[in-house]
């Protein structure tokens, strides 16, 4: 058997180049069933009712402080120097990495990790497992403060994955 991680609904540029060349090899990225979309991010812990950080959204701040929103950024730019290489010395796991990272443990624990674990999907424990570098080659693909398109296509992940595993039997 073999298990495949269907990964994102959503993409943007440099992220996901490997699943955006496998659906070019087999004719199922249409340039026209791609719709492009600004996107912000809402952390919140279950029964509290102020979330743990709002991201702007078209430049509005909505209620969040510049402060957070700013160690939220260095993060960011922490993750893309390994991503880029300029870090060359990191720890191997996420927990690791982040225990290292100079920010209050609230921070880390409830804003941080939780945004880690929803880009796969997973528990915030399997999350601290998973390889430094591969994380952040997710979410880091970019400088702090800059702008991404994320888009998202017309047909779901599962029909794409389904379309492409006929096509793979069919060329196998």
């Amino acid at each position: 058997k073999l298990f495949i991680d269907a990964g994102p609904q959503y993409f943007a540029d440099k992220s996901w180049e490997t699943y955006i060349e496998l659906l070019k090899e087999y004719d199922e990225y249409k340039t026209e069933d791609i719709y492009p979309f600004n996107a912000s991010i809402v952390i919140k812990q279950d029964g509290k009712d102020k979330p743990n950080i709002v991201t702007p959204y078209k430049g509005n701040f909505r209620g969040e402080s510049l402060g957070r929103l700013l160690d939220f950024n260095r993060v960011f730019s922490y993750g893309y120097d390994i991503f880029t290489g300029k870090t060359k010395v990191y720890p191997k796991t996420i927990r690791e990495w982040v225990q290292g990272l100079p920010y209050s443990n609230e921070f880390k624990n409830h804003t941080f990790i939780p945004f880690l674990a929803g880009n796969l999907g997973v528990k915030t424990e399997e999350i601290k497992k998973t390889s430094t570098y591969e994380m952040v080659k997710l979410f880091a693909f970019r400088k702090g403060l800059s702008a991404a398109k994320f888009k998202i296509m017309r047909l779901g992940m599962g029909n794409l994955i389904q379309n492409l595993g006929k096509k793979i039997r069919e060329k196998v």
